[in-house]
């Protein structure tokens, strides 16, 4: 019965057997690797999350750009069209 159980064993010999010591060790540095690779994808997505505050600042800063270019295209006009007006008035035209 013992050559049955020893034929189960890999050809290369005992050193290339894991004990449970091995396994226990083995998950530990595994967890300890999961931990830090949370912690790298918590930094990732805080990042993403500024970035994207980021991105909608920038879009309500043209939005305000944009209204404001319009607005004193806006004044100019009406302020050049008055002009225009009391030019024409004092030349008696």
């Amino acid at each position: 019965m013992a050559d049955d159980l020893m034929d189960f064993l890999p050809p290369s010999g005992w050193g290339d057997l894991a004990r449970k010591s091995d396994l226990d060790a083995l998950e530990k540095r595994l967890e300890s690797r999961m931990d830090s690779l949370d912690s790298r994808v918590d930094a990732v997505e805080r990042q993403i999350v500024e970035l994207r505050n980021e991105v909608r600042a920038l879009g309500n800063l043209r939005h305000t750009i944009v209204l404001t270019g319009a607005s004193l295209a806006i004044s100019l006009f009406v302020g050049l069209g008055g002009l225009m007006v009391a030019v024409v008035q004092l030349t008696g035209r």
